[in-house]
């Protein structure tokens, strides 16, 4: 059926590659008649949760302190699948909710009361408590679903199916559709908003944020001790409260919402696509604009952020510079946009990904394609991003939560162009993009390099330099060289590129590609894909990672191999008199779908303890030679790039007493 434009446009906005012939003027994705199509209608022109009628992106949040409702519900494990997961058929056995404002819900179930007549309960408390937000951990997926699947048949339209998508896959899943209330689940947010954690287990989460403890799950077969149940029950509520107030989401994620013009259940489910999507709908009417959705279907592969070589090995007063917002930036200065750009399609015997920038134009080599993009005349999208980027730098200070908001916004219209299901995407601006930033990196390093730096390791926006003299004699030259970095870029389309110094490091080792870890001035440490941060590798290996790399950052040679030569004795010694428990030699693995700990076994084959079995303090029956292999092998990623040797020649140099040699 035909559908009018949302406003009295002036002009319209098109894309250079939607498919020819389909076509549907309009400023958001036509209604469906969907509660969340409605509720993006409403939320372009402003109708939000901060209660403007009007369109247009980057407004600010007010406050609003309001009841935050955390529940969690426990059910049977009469029947667990394998790994120890509940079925959302599970009986529950009791639901609990603790409240921002003290308030606390428990039922469980009883002769006269079973699944049904507990869901029944529960609903009713948060219709009358009538929190703003309704949260949980994983209730989308699981706490939901089994309520949905036990609830009566006047309650089934409480429970909205909807598309989740949590760890980069398609899932489904259902919101509690209280009027007047937000259900978030706080696991599918910070996946999703790509929090930086070791893992998304609830009681990991908690130890790495330093909340409320999880309390271990008391047995939930046959006779169920009911006061454990409701203490542990309780618990993973006020987890879940404890982690929702220390990152203050009551406020950040309706400040996301009203800042994209987005409804909250797209931010809080971290909905990129529709946040973008939204954001660029609601600044367009604001200007009279109204936009012609074309979709283009044939997806294209393009190259990301340029990775380069790491100098092995382990160096000193180190320099970290980066590109701010770097993708966004790059959109803004060089005017790259859907709507306008010229394309050559034609072989041309130039490398794919080249670059060619003038005071005007930005040019990019792509596969069989030349695009060209005109800064004469600035697109809408280049405004839009050029506001984004310059307001987020004016207000980062000032009021971190719009900039935050502004960054979520601008990331999210940078990614929508290179994902193929979003409304805004287009393979030819999303490819140039990402060659353009590639040409800043490298044209940063052969300016470092100019200046006499050595260029440790580059990843998409930044560089790790170092000099050969003092830390001052360093950050002097870095300094000179990015001033005349900048007086490059702002003679062409480059101009609002900036490289700033991020941070210093007093050593580092470099090993691998996005594989190092570097020691700051108050003496902590930033690792990045070592076995520091890893969950697949035992205790042992985590403590060989760390003991090496403290030992190479000692100020002598002898001091590093006696250090790591005292380590290996002892472990030796330990694993020899079969001392080892089951958290020193074991990883944390997933083997048909069931969770547990796996190790080399005496038979030569891995041997595996399911979680619920697990006693890590434990001594196990384990093969010494892998285990002393596997600790070897760790100790040599950092020593023999750092140029101290093997285990072997560490031992046979340490000036310590070994009955190993």
């Amino acid at each position: 059926m035909s559908w009018k434009p949302d406003v009295e446009v002036q002009s319209d906005l098109r894309f250079a590659e939607a498919d020819s012939g389909v076509v549907a003027r309009r400023s958001i994705s036509p209604p469906d008649g969907t509660e969340f199509s409605q509720s993006r209608r409403a939320a372009v022109f402003g109708v939000n949760i901060g209660g403007g009628c009007e369109s247009g992106a980057c407004k600010r949040y007010s406050r609003l302190d309001l009841c935050t409702l955390s529940y969690d519900i426990e059910t049977s494990m009469e029947d667990a699948r394998k790994g120890g997961f509940a079925l959302i058929d599970a009986d529950i056995l009791s639901i609990a909710a603790k409240c921002s404002c003290g308030s606390e819900f428990y039922t469980f179930a009883s002769e006269g009361k079973r699944s049904p007549e507990l869901v029944s309960e529960f609903i009713l408390f948060v219709s009358d408590h009538s929190p703003l937000w309704l949260i949980g951990w994983n209730c989308y997926t699981f706490d939901n679903e089994c309520m949905r699947f036990h609830c009566e048949d006047s309650l089934k339209d409480i429970f909205m199916v909807s598309r989740i998508g949590a760890f980069g896959k398609p899932s489904y899943g259902s919101i509690v559709n209280i009027p007047g209330t937000y259900n978030v689940d706080l696991l599918v947010y910070m996946n999703k908003a790509l929090y930086k954690l070791p893992s998304f287990k609830l009681g990991d989460v908690a130890k790495s944020m330093n909340v409320t403890g999880k309390l271990k799950m008391p047995d939930l077969r046959g006779n169920v001790n009911q006061e454990q149940l409701r203490v542990y029950n309780m618990n993973d509520c006020v987890v879940t409260l404890d982690i929702w107030i220390k990152e203050d989401l009551e406020h950040v994620i309706p400040s996301i919402a009203v800042c994209t013009t987005s409804p909250v259940y797209d931010c809080s489910r971290y909905v990129t696509g529709t946040i973008a999507s939204l954001g660029y709908s609601s600044h367009a009417m604001s200007m009279g604009l109204g936009i012609y959705w074309g979709e283009c279907t044939i997806p294209q592969l393009y190259k990301g952020g340029y990775v380069m070589d790491p100098v092995r090995g382990v160096h000193k007063d180190i320099i970290v510079c980066d590109f701010s917002s770097m993708y966004p930036s790059i959109m803004a200065s060089c005017n790259i946009n859907p709507h306008e750009f010229q394309v050559e399609k034609t072989p041309h015997g130039i490398a794919v990904g080249s670059v060619e920038v003038s005071e005007r134009t930005t040019k990019v080599w792509l596969e069989n394609r030349i695009v060209t993009f005109d800064n004469s005349k600035p697109s809408i999208m280049c405004s839009f991003m050029r506001y984004l980027v310059t307001e987020r730098s004016a207000v980062k200070k000032t009021l971190p939560m719009l900039a935050l908001s502004m960054k979520v916004l601008a990331n999210s219209v940078y990614g929508s162009i290179g994902y193929d299901k979003s409304h805004l995407y287009s393979p030819s601006c999303a490819a140039a993009v990402t060659a353009v930033g590639r040409h800043c990196i490298s044209t940063a390093a052969s300016f470092f390099k100019s200046a006499g730096l050595v260029v440790l390791y580059g990843d998409t926006d930044s560089c790790m330099v170092t000099g050969a003299g003092s830390r001052e004699e360093t950050e002097r030259v870095v300094k000179v060289a990015l001033e005349k970095l900048h007086r490059h870029m702002t003679s062409n389309t480059l101009h609002m590129m900036r490289m700033e110094i991020e941070e210093y490091y007093k050593k580092g080792i470099m090993i691998d590609k996005k594989r190092y870890c570097m020691l700051r001035e108050d003496g902590t440490m930033k690792n990045v894909g070592i076995s520091l941060v890893r969950r697949d590798v035992s205790a042992l290996c985590k403590e060989a990672a760390s003991v090496s790399v403290q030992a190479v950052f000692l100020d002598s040679r002898q001091s590093t191999i006696d250090s790591i030569a005292r380590f290996v004795m002892a472990v030796s010694q330990m694993a020899v008199e079969k001392s080892l428990t089951l958290s020193d030699v074991s990883k944390y693995v997933k083997r048909d779908g069931q969770s547990g700990y796996e190790f080399p076994g005496v038979e030569g084959k891995p041997s595996f303890i399911p979680e619920d079995e697990a006693d890590l303090a434990s001594v196990v029956q384990y093969d010494t030679d892998k285990v002393l292999k596997a600790v070897s092998s760790e100790i040599e990623r950092f020593t023999v790039p750092c140029r101290i040797g093997r285990v072997s020649n560490i031992l046979r140099e340490s000036s310590i007493d070994s009955w190993l040699y």
